[in-house]
């Protein structure tokens, strides 16, 4: 992905590290400028335009047009927000530069019990507001076990609704699971060349997750991070859940997350997945598995819309 002048969009997905890849940017933005990159992520200077303003109106608007099966009606608040975001990124100072938000894939599970139903959307969006641009699109996949139980313990800190995990399981339409669904439409309309897959799981496991990613934004070296503080504030928001604020897990569901987080406290170690049945794990794996290493690969994958060549 690399030349002098450039825009990489990291969409996420949820639940592979991009609040510890953004918090690495935010805090290192003189290192970065000394690269010549700039980075727009959730902080402190666009608050108020884009966290309060932009980002609700943005998922809603994905929301809508996934039910809606199109931007239907939608062309004044499509024009408002694609001008909106533009205009932060063309503010940025240097000639590489990078957005970072996984929340531009629209809702996550949980929300939705369908993986992002609203990626085609999504991918029209950011084609309209920066396809002049030939953006490069940074997309982030993860085992479907756990990432399902991450989500699960997201979607209950965040709505505190109650249920629990196989609850939560059973409400989750699986044959809409594949991440293939999700990179289709953005190889669609930005072309294969143009949309880097990583593996979270293949990057955590060779300890290349923060490096890869620097990498791929267009910073040469590295940033300093604390690995064991971030899984920590991970394990502490989980442990309020199977604690004192959701008392509504079952039984096993608490002694399960209890005995796996405080496992991989000292070693700052994600936690496995432990709420799925063996036999769910497997059958998660037998579908999805080859799959997600394929993508991982940058095999391209097939067009959602075979008709389409522009």
């Amino acid at each position: 992905m690399g030349n002098a002048n450039k825009l990489v969009i990291h969409i996420g997905a949820h639940k592979t590290a991009s609040s510890l890849l953004q918090g690495i940017l935010r805090k290192n933005m003189n290192a970065l400028a000394g690269q010549g990159l700039s980075a727009l992520v959730d902080s402190v200077p666009i608050k108020a335009t884009y966290r309060m303003n932009f980002v609700p109106r943005y998922r809603r608007l994905i929301w809508q047009a996934a039910e809606n099966d199109g931007f239907t009606g939608q062309n004044e608040e499509l024009d408002t927000l694609s001008q909106m975001i533009r205009h932060l990124v063309d503010e940025l100072p240097y000639s590489k530069r990078v957005v970072s938000d996984e929340r531009l894939l629209g809702p996550m599970p949980g929300y939705t019990n369908t993986l992002y139903p609203g990626a085609a959307y999504a991918a029209e969006f950011i084609e309209r507001t920066f396809g002049d641009l030939s953006p490069s699109i940074l997309l982030y996949i993860r085992d479907q076990a756990q990432y399902i139980e991450s989500v699960y313990l997201q979607y209950f800190r965040e709505t505190g609704r109650r249920g629990t995990f196989q609850d939560f399981f059973q409400t989750l339409d699986l044959d809409q699971f594949s991440w293939r669904r999700v990179v289709a439409p953005f190889t669609d309309r930005f072309g294969p060349d143009r949309v880097k897959i990583r593996s979270y799981d293949q990057d955590v496991r060779e300890d290349i997750l923060v490096p890869a990613f620097l990498s791929e934004i267009g910073y040469s070296g590295n940033l300093p991070f604390d690995r064991k503080r971030v899984n920590a504030r991970f394990s502490e928001k989980a442990m309020e859940i199977y604690g004192k604020a959701y008392p509504h897990l079952d039984g096993q569901d608490r002694f399960k997350l209890q005995h796996q987080l405080k496992a991989c406290f000292p070693v700052g170690r994600y936690p496995a997945p432990v709420l799925l049945r063996d036999e769910q794990k497997a059958m998660l794996m037998e579908r999805f598995g080859e799959e997600n290493l394929v993508m991982a690969r940058g095999t391209f994958v097939e067009s959602t819309n075979p008709e389409r060549s522009d």
